[in-house]
């Protein structure tokens, strides 16, 4: 029983991102452009606008395109499921949580965390705040069949 969920957001593609990927990179390259047929120099904050403009219109094209910077980063959020561990990370910026199958006693769905109960009362919480309400029933789906798989009680408190 090995269960993945993909707990990163969805980027959409938007063409209003590329509009603004593409205008941005224009102006990165018309800018030198523009300053070698005037006859001037190119000085050190020419250089640093041109750098920033297109690094905007490369982050503004993948953007439209649906590549989400934190997965292009190798930042991933999940949530693995298999025969001796539930393994989450709900963030970008955190840890990863393990919980042992065999340690969990019962699971309780709140509002914004979900709280894996241990046998020993430790609690470990698994925050689902600025999820889209998809991705938290998919998430109380898997939850809901490993507690059915494994005898473990599940509480919706919602």
């Amino acid at each position: 029983m090995n269960k993945f969920l993909s707990l990163q957001p969805q980027q959409k593609r938007s063409s209003i991102r590329i509009f603004f990927g593409i205008v941005s990179i224009v102006i990165a390259i018309g800018l030198p452009v523009y300053t070698l047929i005037n006859g001037a120099s190119m000085d050190s904050i020419k250089w640093i606008f041109m750098f920033l403009f297109s690094a905007q219109g490369v982050i503004y094209l993948l953007m439209g395109y649906g590549i989400s910077l934190p997965e292009l980063f190798g930042k991933k959020t999940y949530l693995i499921i298999n025969e001796t561990e539930i393994r989450f990370k709900t963030s970008n910026y955190e840890k990863e949580s393990v919980v042992a199958i065999d340690q969990i006693k019962k699971i309780e769905l709140k509002y914004k965390h979900y709280d894996f109960i241990l046998k020993d009362d430790q609690v470990v919480e698994m925050y689902v705040t600025g999820f889209e309400n998809q991705l938290l029933e998919d998430i109380k789906f898997l939850l809901s069949e490993f507690a059915e798989e494994n005898g473990v009680d599940i509480l919706n408190s919602i």
